[in-house]
C-alpha cells in the first residue's frame, strides 16, 4: 500500500505527498495525467475568467500556462499512443512538493 500522507522535511522546510504512484498500462496512464492536465487547464481557464470579470490584473501567466499545458497533453497523446502499440507497461511517480517561503 503507498503512503499517502503529507509528509515534513524539516532540513529543507518542504512537505511532499504522493499524488500518483503506480503500474499503468498507457490507456490507464493516459487517462490519469490526462485528467490532472485538464484540471490545471481548468484552474488557469477559471483564474483567467475571475481577473478579467473584475479587471484586476495580468492574466499572462495564466494563458501561457494553458498552452504549455495543452503541447503537453498533446505530446502525452502521441507518445501513449505509440506505447500502447508496444503493450508497455508504465510506472509513474507523481510527488507533489510544498516548500515554506518566508
Amino acid at each position: 500500500m503507498t503512503d499517502t500522507t503529507l509528509t515534513f522535511h524539516e532540513k529543507e522546510n518542504k512537505y511532499d505527498f504522493k499524488l500518483v504512484e503506480g503500474m499503468f498500462s498507457a490507456k490507464d496512464a493516459g487517462k490519469v495525467l490526462k485528467a490532472l492536465i485538464k484540471d490545471k487547464i481548468n484552474y488557469h481557464s477559471f483564474e483567467m475568467f475571475c481577473i478579467q470579470e473584475k479587471n484586476s490584473g495580468d492574466v499572462s501567466h495564466s494563458r501561457q500556462r494553458i498552452v504549455e499545458l495543452k503541447n503537453v497533453n498533446d505530446s502525452l497523446k502521441e507518445l501513449l499512443a505509440t506505447l500502447g502499440e508496444q503493450g508497455a507497461q508504465l510506472k509513474i511517480n507523481g510527488t507533489i512538493e510544498i516548500e515554506v517561503i518566508k
